[in-house]
């Protein structure tokens, strides 16, 4: 709601003929007897009293400043000037031929105020997840007659029932109301507005719940309407702004933001996350969504938190980061929401001492890396909440940036594979190109809305590009020789951005070798992928289990089977299989990190058992109706034993290298 005192003179709608752009409700009386007729202070509903007959007072009154006997009364007033009343349109020539008047009776103006209401826009408010309009929302204006001129007042996005409550008036300094009692204004209020609406004529906007593409149109929306096609009469809820404020070209500042890390191919893969982010709805739409997070992993002082924040974030997100691991995993899959064909900015998954607190970080980021890799829903009953659905849509539309100072260890290998890991360490950012996209906010911004605007104008070939390139790469999957086949896909979305970006830059008439940028591209993100994929294989708490075991086995410490445990022989060789008990596993790994300089790993027998069983390295066995780790064998006692087939510890070894 604005304020602006304007000068403007407005008038009354008294020729029955004539329909102007705006309705005219303003009290005539006022207008006509501005310097002898005051507004009296406003009558709270608990002072009012009834006269001698029983009626109530009314809820505001005229008071004349001079004697009162002197003057004409209200109703006379009126009737003498709606005789002479000129039309809006031989007062104000460039009225809009929008709206309609009211008639002029004696009973319209039984209802008095001192506001005039101008009907500005017409809105339909769609809510994205139902694909469906749930609700007509206006732009309304009240200019309001004071001593000091006509004060304009105004409301966007409000229901019928909100604009002809009583309550709005209250919103409005100086603006009152002569009618008898609140349900007579708001009746007023509802009957002038419909008005309005019934003879409006003018465009029509879509107003969607939140911003990102609306495939329908081939566009992306933010509040300020469609970037590629900025006429069409859309916009999207909230306070998503992104504009093109930088005038020079943008392939130059590109370059600049791919050398703010030193290591090569780092900054180009979060470039990449970032702009596929914001084109998530487009890979769904051509059938290959996007599966996964990013996170930037780096000890304190590595500055992954600014180069995340510089190079991922908007408006008012560039300001402070708005989520990390001290909120509830419920509150980080709520907001998820909001982030359709953006990205979502988790700060710091810090190591902690409290080992409850730690589990809980971990959990949590098992839960989003899930939701990422799954791209499926997750719904809640919220009877109990204020806004009232019952179910709510968790899914995933956009991308998740986690920045933390550790990550290999936190899952399993399923849960670590869906995120491509920047590692950054304490030099690794050139302090001057972070500080010049810092102070420069615009130039990211700019390269966001060309790149959004180049596929909102190109949508179809940007369609074929995500489909011929996922199908290329898919086709030569087996040159990359990744443990996972999830890395093949990033490939092949990473090459798209590639692509895109190579269209976008050639279109504003860079001169630069096509192939070479696109060769480039594609070395830089094979070797940031295949060091993920060993990074992977080394440190995911299964690898390293199992590696812990293969190490053992090579080192000799293994014997026959029949032969007792003991503090130096926690191996045991069957015929096809090795043996061990489930309390040893803690001592086994411990070893081998020690050995090899690697961080412990902070887990249970139990937790460690679990990982053998969830990879389908071991099998569990159920006896007496309960689930167990571990067989009994009459040569071992009451012993339990868990094993691995030697078949799949020979595959472990083949993939891994060993």
């Amino acid at each position: 709601m604005t304020n602006d005192s304007s000068k403007t003179t407005l008038y009354h709608l008294a020729d029955e003929e004539q329909k102007a752009g705006q309705c005219r409700i303003i009290e005539d009386a006022l207008k006509a007897e501005r310097s002898e007729i005051e507004v009296a202070e406003t009558v709270s509903h608990k002072q009012l009293n009834t006269t001698d007959s029983g009626e109530k007072k009314q809820l505001y009154s005229l008071v004349d400043r001079k004697s009162q006997e002197k003057k004409l009364s209200v109703n006379d007033l009126v009737l003498s000037m709606a005789k002479q009343q000129p039309t809006v349109k031989q007062l104000i020539p460039n009225a809009d031929v929008n709206s309609v008047k009211a008639p002029v009776r004696i009973d319209v103006f039984e209802k008095k105020v001192n506001f005039d209401i101008v009907l500005n826009r017409v809105s339909y408010f769609c809510e994205d997840t139902t694909e469906t309009i749930t609700r007509r929302l206006l732009d309304l204006t009240f200019f309001v007659e004071t001593k000091q001129g006509i004060m304009r007042y105004d409301f966007n996005q409000i229901s019928l029932g909100e604009a002809a409550s009583p309550k709005i008036i209250e919103k409005i300094p100086g603006a009152l109301s002569f009618c008898h009692c609140r349900g007579e204004l708001g009746g007023y209020l509802y009957t002038t507005i419909n008005a309005l609406l019934l003879h409006y004529s003018g465009p029509i906007f879509t107003i969607y719940s939140r911003p990102g593409w609306k495939i329908n149109i081939r566009d992306y929306i933010t509040s300020d309407g469609a970037i590629a096609h900025p006429e069409q009469l859309v916009r999207a809820d909230g306070k998503l702004h992104i504009a093109d404020r930088f005038s020079g070209s943008i392939f130059p500042e590109y370059l600049k933001m791919c050398s703010t890390i030193k290591e090569p191919g780092k900054m180009k893969a979060v470039l990449s996350y970032v702009l596929a982010s914001f084109i998530h709805s487009v890979f769904e739409d051509a059938g290959f969504p996007l599966k996964h997070a990013l996170f930037i992993v780096g000890p304190r002082g590595s500055k992954k938190t600014s180069v995340a924040q510089c190079f991922t974030q908007l408006g008012e997100d560039r300001r402070t980061v708005k989520f990390n691991f001290t909120a509830t995993e419920s509150g980080i899959q709520y907001n998820l929401q909001h982030y359709a064909d953006r990205v979502m900015l988790i700060d710091d998954l810090a190591p902690s001492m409290d080992y409850t607190d730690k589990k809980r970080k971990e959990k949590m980021l098992e839960s989003i890396l899930r939701l990422c890799g799954d791209s499926g829903e997750r719904v809640i009953n919220k009877a109990f909440m204020k806004t009232g659905a019952e179910q709510i849509d968790y899914r995933v539309r956009g991308g998740i940036v986690i920045t933390g100072e550790y990550f290999y260890g936190t899952g399993s290998e399923s849960s670590i594979a869906r995120a491509v890991v920047v590692s950054l360490e304490k030099n690794s950012v050139e302090n001057a190109l972070l500080s010049h996209f810092q102070t420069n906010p615009e130039i990211f911004e700019a390269l966001i809305f060309r790149f959004l605007k180049f596929v909102g104008l190109n949508y179809e070939q940007t369609i074929n590009i995500i489909r011929s390139t996922m199908l290329e790469i898919r086709g030569n999957s087996v040159k990359y020789h990744f443990s996972n086949p999830r890395y093949v896909e990033y490939i092949g979305q990473y090459i798209v951005i590639g692509r895109i970006l190579l269209g976008l830059f050639a279109a504003e008439g860079n001169t630069f070798d096509g192939n070479a940028f696109l060769a480039d591209f594609h070395s830089n993100i094979i070797n940031l992928l295949a060091d993920n994929d060993k990074q992977m294989k080394s440190q995911a708490p299964i690898d390293i289990l199992l590696s812990a075991i293969v190490q053992e086995m090579n080192n000799g410490a293994v014997a026959q089977w029949g032969t007792p445990f003991s503090e130096d022989i926690r191996l045991i060789r069957g015929e096809d299989a090795i043996f061990f008990r489930q309390m040893d596993l803690p001592g086994i790994v411990t070893h081998y990190a020690r050995k090899n300089n690697l961080p412990a790993l902070p887990l249970s027998s139990t937790e460690l058992g679990r990982l053998l069983e969830v990879h389908g390295y071991c099998s569990a066995v159920t006896e007496g109706g309960q689930k167990r780790r571990g067989k009994r064998y009459k040569d071992y006692g009451k012993e339990r034993l868990m094993c691995i087939t030697i078949e799949k510890i020979a595959d472990f070894e083949k993939s891994h290298d060993y």
